[in-house]
């Protein structure tokens, strides 16, 4: 029964993927011009949603998709469903032609589709653990060279004002966009790079309750990790706290001790509440008494994803795809301090960023993000949103079924993923990229700094 009940809902998934292509192919022919049922499509993505969250993830609710799919969700029926019935805006984008908000939302389904048929097609496999490396890494030293190089950058952030940037959201009149958040990339691959670092070494000595790991955590780290947390969230900056921040805490629950899912499930009740403070509360000119706490500065940003998929979609097919131009930039901004001038070298030109597309087409002076699979489908067209969608929800997969066998560099990749996945649904399809190239020559760079032989250190013992 159980292994019927997996072949039923694979095989659900690839009769309703075969339906949506049908769909996509008669909008691209010009055969449907109206949306179809929004209804219906909103019931196959909440039931697809929760039946794999209760066989594929119930065990551990720590996962990208349980804060990567619901965005998506009210990204997605959000400007045709709850305005019609609960009016909280009044405002919002909307690109105005039907064909196309009809092949834009289909595109968004094909798309979560095979995300989902790429995830349960890896369950199960998860990562297997290298048992016959020849070295031995000094985590120790290794995390205490790390956390001095932070605590150095700090200190000199400090004493530059740079810290001064990351309060973009109360000098929008006298500060330009790209001078917001100085110095943030650096910190944020340094304290990424040494949580994986501090992890990785209360396994190997064996800690696994929460009691062992507050005696036992590196104290610098976590003061840093504290102090940094802190001032993003007191600079309005909600997305870029929770890649600093959340890391730890994806890290801990797969190699430390397993979260109990009520405590995350209440944890996330409480984060989205500090969320919609912050980003209410960080209102330019506004005081915090006559900040807008009400529906519509809790809504605009779901509303404003709908409509960054139905433009980039609209602009794509006017303009014709960049075909990748945009994979050196990503590649090449994870090379430490370096990457600039490599693209100035090569003479790299980058293509419009589709978020500026986006902000650009509705006259706005503050970013609107963009839509990640209508990123996609501007860097490589459909075939790109399909197969970078069933690649990436294998991966996915694989690593969160690698439990406490997770290498490293995995476990880097995983953590900032899941920390990553309620912006990344808004975001640059390549805009993890550099983190974790940046973050991974770190480790890199400490393996071959801080190793031993093993064999060596066998003779000695």
């Amino acid at each position: 029964m159980k292994s019927l009940f997996k072949d039923s809902y694979k095989s659900v998934l690839v009769l309703l993927l075969l339906f949506y292509i049908i769909n996509y192919v008669l909008i691209v022919v010009g055969v449907v011009k109206t949306r179809h049922s929004v209804v219906l499509d909103a019931v196959v993505y909440i039931g697809l949603f929760v039946s794999y969250m209760w066989k594929y993830r119930r065990r551990n609710i720590l996962c990208f998709e349980i804060m990567a799919m619901p965005i998506g969700f009210i990204g997605l029926f959000f400007l045709d469903i709850i305005l019609d019935y609960v009016p909280l805006l009044t405002r919002f984008y909307d690109v105005g032609d039907e064909a196309i908000k009809e092949k834009s939302a289909t595109l968004q389904m094909i798309a979560w589709i095979v995300f989902l048929l790429g995830s349960i097609v890896a369950h199960n496999k998860g990562m297997k653990k290298n048992s016959t490396t020849k070295y031995h890494v000094d985590y120790n030293t290794l995390l205490y060279f790390i956390t001095g190089i932070l605590l150095l950058l700090i200190v000199y952030d400090y004493l530059s004002g740079t810290f001064d940037t990351w309060f973009f959201y109360s000098n929008m009149d006298t500060m330009e966009r790209d001078d917001r958040n100085q110095g943030l990339g650096h910190l944020t691959c340094l304290i990424l790079a040494a949580t994986v670092v501090d992890i990785m070494r209360l396994r190997d000595l064996g800690v696994s309750c929460f009691k062992d790991y507050i005696k036992k955590c590196n104290k610098i780290l976590i003061a840093e990790w504290a102090f940094i947390s802190f001032l993003l969230i007191i600079s309005g900056n909600r997305n870029e706290m929770l890649l600093v921040a959340l890391p730890l805490v994806v890290s801990y629950s797969i190699c430390i001790q397993k979260i109990d899912n009520k405590i995350i499930l209440l944890a996330a009740a409480a984060g989205v509440l500090l969320m919609v403070f912050v980003g209410s509360s960080r209102q330019t000119e506004v005081s915090l008494e006559e900040a807008n706490f009400g529906g519509e500065s809790f809504f605009v940003d779901f509303a404003v994803l709908g409509y960054d998929c139905d433009y980039m979609v609209k602009y794509t097919d006017q303009h014709g795809s960049i075909f990748f131009r945009d994979v050196p930039g990503f590649v090449l901004s994870g090379v430490p301090f370096l990457g600039p001038r490599l693209l100035d070298i090569i003479g790299y030109i980058p293509p419009e960023r589709s978020s500026n597309l986006c902000t650009d087409s509705v006259g706005s002076t503050s970013g609107l993000g963009t839509s990640l699979i209508g990123d996609l489908y501007y860097g490589g067209g459909f075939l790109w949103v399909v197969i970078f969608m069933y690649c990436f929800g294998y991966v996915m997969s694989r690593l969160y079924n690698s439990d406490k066998n997770i290498g490293k560099y995995q476990l880097l990749l995983y953590s900032y993923m899941v920390a990553n996945a309620v912006y990344y649904v808004r975001s640059q399809w390549g805009f993890p990229i550099g983190t974790i190239i940046y973050s991974s020559i770190i480790l890199f760079v400490g393996d071959l700094l801080f190793r031993t032989n093993t064999q060596k250190r066998l003779k000695v013992s």
